[in-house]
């Protein structure tokens, strides 16, 4: 309603005034009054302006910004017009509205790059086997780096880096329930809000086609890189970019420059072999041209995100030795199973079974065979149940890796028992292709 939102304004004393009733900024359940600010900058003798949150002198939301809705008089008329973010604003526009000509749409903006104090908030992560990325920002009111869990996995320690090589102190790991996320607090709270905001809701915040960047320790070269690209698809837990990243950029922000906000943190990438070939028989070549490689690019979403975990250093290293474990057992069965007994015997006890077995005399082929194979077996079921029931942290049962996830280990697993159970009932045949 005119007059609803703030002072009057006349912004011209000629007999075609412009008399600015009420302006406001709206953006997310949010409402600025604006009314002063826009009678300034639609006087005649101002220039044109984009409409932006800088330009009207108030505070970049948390949220993608909405509209500028302004209720003005023309030559004693009432009239309305409304702004999108980016569209232009000067007296000819209201003009122009009042006498029914349209106001031109906001231009499509060029990529950008993250500013200097967004940049300052970029941090390098070393540690013992690996390097990564990651962001200082608030989280729930946490002051805290935020990275990927999966950077923790192989490295012991780590030492977390600002880009003027200054050293962050960091205590305490918090990680995502269901998403690779993890926050590191900061030992020495923010001395002011971070330029880094992350999204409270992503739905709002991007949307596909918007441009984004992805800022971080490309490749490991120990310098932080800007990559562009584009939002490709927005998921209820993640959002897809075609900003190329690589490893390096794992923990990287994923910033949105339409809404000024990290809408994701890169996590993973995942290659895609598509055939195009009528004949499913020749798609097995990689050299053919009707086979096609697709890379695509994801980042998990922090607002998503409904429960943390704290996490224990020493019980997650210990986890990831016991998944780690558990892996290069399987990995020392399938060799087993496919008769590779000197890479089967690279594991100690799979070696002491290989040795007994090729030691003894007393029996048929088929009957040694079948000996080896149950007491193969027996190793292979004896500690599946233990490791499917132990008590994990949450990334060790939701992440995407084959090799970090139980679930996916326990299946492999089981695949392999069954396996050696049917290669009972074809002993002769095994015993064919046993390499010794």
């Amino acid at each position: 309603m005119p007059g609803s939102a703030g002072p009057v304004a006349v912004v011209s004393s000629s007999p075609d005034d412009i008399t600015i009733v009420s302006a406001t900024w709206n953006f997310l359940r949010r409402s600025v009054d604006v009314t002063l600010r826009v009678a300034e900058l639609v006087r005649p003798e101002a220039g044109e302006i984009v409409v932006t949150p800088t330009n009207l002198a108030v505070p970049m939301p948390k949220g993608s910004w909405k509209n500028l809705v302004i209720e003005y008089t023309y030559r004693g008329a009432a009239h309305s017009l409304t702004l999108n973010g980016e569209q232009k604003l000067s007296y000819m526009v209201l003009v122009d509205n009042a006498s029914g000509v349209s106001v031109p749409a906001a231009s499509t903006p060029a990529p950008k790059t993250l500013s200097e104090p967004q940049m300052a908030e970029i941090v390098l992560i070393e540690g013992d086997k690996g390097v990564a990325t990651g962001f200082i920002t608030r989280v729930h009111d946490t002051d805290c780096v935020v990275t990927n869990l999966h950077v923790l996995l192989d490295n012991e320690k780590i030492t977390v880096k600002d880009l003027t090589g200054a050293v962050l102190e960091v205590h305490g790991i918090i990680g995502a329930v269901g998403a690779d996320i993890a926050l590191l607090r900061l030992t020495k709270p923010l001395t002011k809000p971070s330029s880094l905001v992350t999204a409270d809701n992503v739905l709002q915040s991007a949307k596909i086609g918007d441009h984004v960047v992805v800022v971080g320790d490309q490749l490991g070269g120990g310098v932080a890189t800007q990559i562009t690209g584009q939002v490709k698809g927005i998921g209820p837990d993640r959002v897809e970019v075609d900003a190329a990243f690589h490893p390096g950029n794992s923990g990287s922000p994923i910033f949105d420059l339409n809404s000024q906000e990290v809408v994701g943190v890169a996590a993973f990438t995942h290659l895609m072999t598509v055939d195009l070939n009528s004949n499913p028989a020749d798609a097995a070549s990689q050299t053919n041209p009707g086979v096609k490689t697709e890379t695509r690019w994801f980042g998990y979403r922090i607002d998503s995100v409904a429960k943390w975990e704290s996490i224990d250093p020493a019980k997650w290293r210990s986890q990831a030795n016991q998944v780690d474990d558990f892996r290069a057992t399987s990995i020392a069965l399938w060799n087993a199973y496919q008769g590779n007994l000197p890479a089967a015997g690279q594991n100690p006890r799979l070696r002491s079974l290989i040795e007994r077995f090729e030691s003894r005399t007393a029996g048929t082929p088929d009957e040694l065979a079948g000996d080896f194979i149950r007491s193969v077996l027996a190793y292979a079921a004896e500690g599946e149940k233990g490791f499917a029931n132990a008590d994990y942290y949450d990334y060790f049962h939701t992440n995407l890796d084959w090799a970090t996830s139980v679930p996916d280990q326990v299946a492999y697993r089981n695949l392999l028992i069954k396996g050696f159970n049917e290669i009972e009932n074809s002993l002769p045949s095994y015993r064919v292709r046993l390499k010794r």
